[in-house]
């Protein structure tokens, strides 16, 4: 198993990094700029398998390599939860509007995390989202709950840029 991740601090790469800890994966992490016109940008290889979607990466990193704890599998009663929220995070890091806010916050409402069977994948990928904008959260009491769950866990913390990191989008 060779996993390669070419990953840009704070980009949606940060996804796939923070997954590979909570999994407890070992990958050879390459580090780009982000404004490197000669990088091929952004990607989670795979022994040969090449990925640049984060949720993609996601998805592929739990079906090969998770034990079942962050993961719904088919047939799961979390299943169609899991694969929608894995990629709702897609769109909640391009487009972060008050509509896509309060779908969350309602999601959250009595829960830690968003599937009922508690913390998984899904979580890194709203998680870095709404990390990303944490700004605009004053008026989701459940979004600010669940970031400061988020930025409790080990594996997040190891995947937050160095504060002298370049972090695109925070200029």
């Amino acid at each position: 198993m060779t996993i390669t991740l070419h990953h840009v601090p704070a980009s949606p790469t940060m996804r796939a990094l923070w997954l590979l800890g909570e999994i407890g994966l070992k990958a050879a992490i390459v580090l780009q700029s982000g404004t490197d016109p000669a990088a091929q940008g952004p990607r989670l290889v795979d022994d040969g398998a090449v990925f640049h979607e984060p949720g993609a990466m996601c998805e592929h990193l739990c079906e090969q390599y998770d034990p079942g704890l962050l993961w719904r599998w088919p047939g799961h009663a979390d299943r169609a939860a899991w694969l929608e929220w894995l990629h709702f995070a897609d769109t909640l890091t391009r487009s972060r509007t008050r509509e896509h806010l309060d779908r969350v916050e309602a999601a959250l409402e009595g829960r830690a995390y968003l599937l009922s069977a508690g913390f998984s994948a899904v979580d890194t990928g709203i998680g870095y989202a709404l990390w990303r904008g944490r700004g605009d959260l004053a008026r989701h009491p459940n979004l600010v709950g669940y970031v400061n769950r988020i930025e409790g866990r080990a594996a997040f913390r190891a995947a937050c840029p160095a504060p002298d990191e370049h972090m695109p989008g925070f200029e």
